[in-house]
């Protein structure tokens, strides 16, 4: 085809990108241009905003992104390397086009889509077209500062996992009623100066390693531990430390999702033997 017009694209992405002209259904709009990443890895393209995402998307000459009228967008990863140029093209399905455009880099250390897709782990958090799936019998909800309403699903707390992912999957699994999970969550609180009764007196202890007395308070409730029988049944307490891989919960464990997962399932784990001692 040859073009009928051909305009210079100052910036693709973000928030102000190159307008387009008037659209119209006698044409075909193609965008092409050059790509070059800080980081080498495997990343995904997203085209478009809208309408404008049924396109068809072509990075160093392999199709990174394909989404047809009426259909769901299938993606294809890319890798690229640091410093290199490489060029992309954009073949627009429709007359709504517009200069839009993101990617993201899915092999990141600790990311769950790393450990998920490259290191095969929690296969059933994603379809065999790479997409996440949603869970139809377990419904997530924030509350307090913790954000999200939906079905069970990596996306559902704002793309930002806790362990509710993990620990959904295990109870929805061992309990045949749909499951709600309510989470409250609010950091940078403490026990003795913010959650008192009313009209406590709020106090603060001035010495050494505080996180010990508390670790110590929360395996002593264990309904396992012997030191208070009336939570036997009723209570379970989960250590993190071996879970984690890296970082310490008071620095989000350096946001690993492999950690956040692995916390979930095994409170779930707890949470599923307690229910099956009632």
């Amino acid at each position: 085809m040859k073009p009928v017009k051909t305009l210079k694209l100052e910036s693709f992405g973000g928030t102000k990108p190159t307008p387009y002209p008037a659209s119209s259904d006698k044409v075909t709009y193609v965008t092409r241009g050059f790509v070059e990443m800080e980081a080498t890895g495997i990343y995904e393209f997203r085209p478009g905003h809208g309408g404008s995402a049924e396109n068809i998307m072509e990075v160093d000459g392999k199709e990174a992104y394909r989404k047809e009228v009426g259909q769901e967008a299938l993606h294809t990863d890319i890798k690229l390397t640091a410093g290199k140029k490489v060029p992309f093209k954009i073949t627009y399905l429709t007359n709504d086009v517009n200069g839009l455009g993101w990617y993201a880099q899915l092999d990141v250390p600790g990311a769950l889509s790393t450990v998920v897709k490259y290191k095969g782990k929690y296969p059933y958090l994603m379809n065999k077209k790479g997409q996440w799936v949603s869970r139809d019998d377990v419904y997530y909800k924030g509350v307090v500062t913790a954000t999200g309403s939906a079905w069970l699903n990596p996306l559902a707390a704002g793309g930002r996992i806790g362990p509710e992912l993990g620990f959904g999957h295990v109870v929805g699994d061992g309990i045949d009623e749909p499951v709600l999970i309510l989470k409250t969550s609010q950091g940078n609180r403490a026990l003795g100066w913010d959650f008192l009764p009313p009209g406590s007196k709020q106090y603060e202890y001035d010495a050494a390693k505080n996180e010990k007395w508390i670790l110590d308070a929360q395996l002593a409730v264990d309904g396992e531990a012997g030191k208070y029988p009336d939570y036997k049944g009723n209570v379970s307490t989960v250590y993190t430390h071996p879970l984690s891989q890296g970082g310490a919960s008071n620095s989000h464990y350096n946001r690993n999702a492999q950690t956040y997962m692995d916390v979930g399932l095994a409170m779930g784990e707890a949470m599923m033997k307690l229910l099956k001692s009632e």
